[in-house]
């Protein structure tokens, strides 16, 4: 019973390794729905590049938000009403509205790049700090090998 017990926790811990290291989605097979708020301080770092990146395809996507295509509605009798009045109250308010659409779609743009850049600059710090992490490793192995340290048993 107990190497039973011991095989399925290392099943378990082997899967939450994998689980840690890929992206759930390959290992699914398919985009998870969500009911809930995303925990960024649980994801590992490439989830995390992951979650960035799609959600700045995301908002790269809308950065439009000006509407476009005909004006509709989907009810049988009041329909047609609907459409005459909505395309009335457009044309009357279009000009002060093109220009708050226009002022939002500007900022999204903005937005947008800021983020992207933003994304750019936090893995090139990445690479920056791993390159410096492995110089100091090896400066230290090397004042290692030149000065004994203090706990040397050779000093004694």
């Amino acid at each position: 019973m107990e190497t039973l017990q011991n095989e399925v926790s290392n099943i378990r811990d082997s899967l939450l390794v994998q689980t840690r290291s890929a992206d759930l989605q390959k290992i699914t097979g398919r985009e998870i729905a969500r009911c809930f708020q995303l925990d960024f301080w649980e994801l590992s770092p490439r989830e995390l590049d992951h979650q960035m990146g799609m959600r700045l395809s995301i908002l790269n996507d809308s950065i439009k938000c000006t509407p476009d295509g005909a004006i509709s509605s989907h009810r049988r009798f009041f329909g047609p009403f609907i459409v005459f009045l909505k395309k009335i109250i457009r044309r009357f308010f279009w000009p002060d509205l093109e220009m708050l659409f226009a002022r939002q779609n500007l900022f999204n743009e903005r937005l947008v790049a800021f983020h992207l850049a933003s994304f750019i600059r936090f893995h090139r710090d990445e690479e920056k700090l791993r390159r410096l992490s492995e110089e100091l490793r090896s400066l230290t192995e090397q004042l290692a090998g030149h000065f004994p340290s203090p706990q040397d048993p050779k000093e004694e």
